[in-house]
């Protein structure tokens, strides 16, 4: 109806975690307008999920009508998203026949539910994973980890995966801006 052939998503110089969200976002609203199951409701999901990634903020453009001096956002440069991605520790190991790895949390700390993503620097790992198991110590049924909060404080946890991992991939979380500048002080 709008004419449209193709979509051109940003994504040069950009991350897995950026990447993985915005199509995953596109395509999920272009499912849901040939479904007919567009709804503003699915927007406001949507917009939610691409503001925790890069973004320089939202707008219609000129599609309905030439913005207002009001809609363009002129006081920031570059990413307005309040969440950045923080590194926290990297893979030690991976045992495939309990689908677990070893992991050093040297920074932050985990809960059940949250979610991280492992993200291989040299190799093609990329897995956005919801933490359901903690390990320290041969103890498990854990539902929080300590708070490694030095550089040199270091904890070793097993964590349950959903696909292989490799050595020496870095483990990443999505942290609100605010909680980073509080974790720091």
């Amino acid at each position: 109806e709008a004419k449209i052939d193709a979509f051109k998503i940003e994504g040069r110089m950009r991350d897995p975690i950026y990447i993985e969200e915005t199509t995953s976002c596109y395509k999920e609203a272009i499912n849901a307008y040939y479904d007919n199951t567009f709804t503003q409701e699915k927007v406001k999901g949507w917009l939610t999920r691409l503001s925790k990634v890069y973004n320089r903020g939202f707008s219609t453009g000129f599609y309905f009508e030439h913005p207002k001096g009001s809609e363009i956002q002129r006081e920031f440069d570059g990413n307005l998203s309040n969440y950045k991605k923080v590194e926290i520790g990297k893979v030690l190991s991976y045992y495939s026949e309990k689908k677990a790895a070893k992991i050093l949390l040297t920074a932050g700390k985990l809960k059940l539910k949250d979610e991280i993503f492992i993200i291989g620097t040299h190799t093609d790992t990329y897995l956005r994973q919801i933490i359901n198991s903690l390990q320290i110590k041969q103890k498990s049924n854990l539902t929080e980890t300590p708070l490694v909060k030095s550089k040199t404080q270091r904890l070793t946890v097993g964590i349950l995966v959903d696909t292989p991992v490799k050595k020496n991939d870095k483990i990443f979380k999505l942290e609100k801006k605010i909680e980073i500048n509080n974790r720091i002080k």
